[in-house]
């Protein structure tokens, strides 16, 4: 083989025919793959080739995306199933897009790079541009050395068939449409069943202890740690926690804070928690009022983008933060826009999705620019991909459509199903800090500028809705 060569689909030659070539070079012990979306098409082109490999003591990795929904739960599966180890890469600040083989021989390695996903048509007829390149040369270096860091990333994922079951739900919800009936009335008996299978989907995931960054799939997105609202006073209280750690001498001399178990920073959170005037309803030791403060105020912090993670325990204030520092306390509406700024930003670890951007689209495209308690609790946080907007619009569409006396039932029947999972696989209270955290986020979620939450007496009654498309859509663009 050529150090150089040009591999393209034309004149008898194929991508295909090029990967398979370079399973076949001698002492192969390893391949890695960086490829942005895997199709079922590509894997059965690949089985054959990958199942002797592995048979044969080799070892695959590959890491996909999941940025345009592209690849297909039967492919992972079948990929997990041969025993190739596969991570998804999820960063929401940019879109995963690399087409790199690395062929890990001795005393050569082989890659290959350039246009082609694992489809069939990638493999076989697309029109593609990809090169191989042989040898130890510098370039091949640097391409190990940026799989690895890929690889190695906290922002890839190591999946198993629980993901690809989640994977799975995503795909289901793209293919659900609102039934008629023959006179063009809406079909409240089919679109009710719609409704059910797609709460049936969620509510499965109570049985799993499965968790992500200590969250649980069923629970739905999670705007803050704990159940609490976001408020004036909460920025207020956030933003004095901020100006004490920029004036501490330990931030002065070391440019960060250290939150650790250490009986010195254990001393230091402690101060930052007596000057801040933050008090507790119980009487707590030292090292259990840092445990607390962990769990509430530097999640606050670190989740809103005010503070950001340099090594272990320690943190940096962020631009972000600062910008909260500088702004005065009457300033509620300075407050609320920073507040907003960091809204946009928090992902559901479920998915690779910014929400309350994914949100404010979708009730941007309802009716009346609202969304109720129970439309929100029942169907939309339980989103895991932008690509499901258009389905669960229609969801919510279904769910409004059904009459009062009916959609009454339904939600009775949802309801007492989720006590019944929850009191048989957690416990009473995870159904009412469910329920709780539905009117958190309404609340938190209708704080964000250019928002409004309206409360109500009854569940039911209770929504949010924009109040200044523009004011809210130069948020969710930036």
């Amino acid at each position: 083989m050529k150090d150089l060569v040009f591999v393209f689909n034309d004149n008898g030659q194929t991508t295909l025919k090029a990967i398979i070539d370079c399973f076949e070079i001698e002492n192969l012990k390893k391949v890695q793959m960086g490829i942005s979306f895997v199709r079922r098409s590509g894997v059965d082109y690949l089985k054959p080739t990958f199942q002797k490999f592995i048979q044969d003591g080799g070892k695959i990795e590959l890491l996909f995306g999941e940025d345009m929904n592209i690849s297909e739960s039967t492919a992972l599966r079948e990929l997990l199933k041969m025993g190739v180890i596969l991570k998804v890469y999820r960063d929401p600040q940019k879109t995963y897009h690399p087409k790199l083989w690395i062929f890990h021989s001795k005393p050569n390695i082989i890659t290959i790079t350039g246009s082609s996903n694992i489809s069939k048509g990638a493999l076989e007829k697309n029109i593609e541009a990809n090169i191989i390149i042989k040898g130890k040369t510098t370039i091949i270096k640097q391409q190990i050395k940026y799989f690895r860091k890929l690889w190695e990333s906290e922002k890839s994922l190591l999946i198993d068939d629980e993901y690809i079951d989640n994977y799975k739900d995503v795909e289901k919800t793209k293919h659900i449409k609102i039934k008629y009936k023959e006179d063009g009335t809406y079909n409240f008996g089919e679109n009710s069943k719609t409704i059910l299978t797609f709460v049936d989907d969620w509510i499965k995931y109570i049985k799993s202890n499965k968790k992500i960054v200590n969250l649980e799939k069923w629970r739905g997105w999670y705007l803050l740690p704990g159940h609490g609202i976001i408020n004036t006073d909460k920025l207020k209280e956030l933003r004095k926690i901020i100006e004490l750690i920029i004036k501490s001498k330990e931030y002065k001399s070391d440019g960060y804070a250290s939150f650790s178990t250490s009986r010195k920073d254990i001393r230091y959170v402690n101060s930052i928690i007596k000057q801040a005037g933050i008090t507790y309803k119980h009487r707590y030791t030292e090292e259990q009022k840092r445990d607390w403060f962990i769990r509430q105020h530097k999640n606050y912090l670190e989740r809103l983008g005010l503070i950001q993670k340099y090594n272990r325990s320690e943190y940096k204030i962020t631009a972000l933060g600062y910008e909260l520092v500088k702004t005065s306390t009457t300033d509620v509406s300075r407050l609320r826009s920073i507040y907003t700024t960091g809204l946009v930003n928090i992902t559901w670890v479920w998915g690779n999705l910014k929400f309350f951007k994914f949100l404010v689209y979708l009730m941007s495209d309802l009716p009346d620019n609202r969304i109720y308690y129970h439309e929100l609790g029942l169907i939309a946080i339980h989103s895991y991909h932008a690509e499901q907007i258009e389905s669960i619009k229609k969801l919510i569409l279904m769910f409004r459509a059904i009459p009062t006396k009916e959609k009454d039932k339904l939600i009775e029947k949802l309801d007492n199903k989720l006590k019944q999972e929850l009191k048989t696989h957690r416990s009473l209270n995870a159904y009412s800090h469910y329920h709780g955290k539905i009117e958190d986020l309404l609340f938190n979620f209708g704080f964000a500028t250019g928002m409004k939450y309206n409360d109500a007496s009854s569940d039911k009654n209770k929504y949010i809705e924009i109040k200044d498309l523009k004011k809210i859509e130069k948020y969710s663009e930036n």
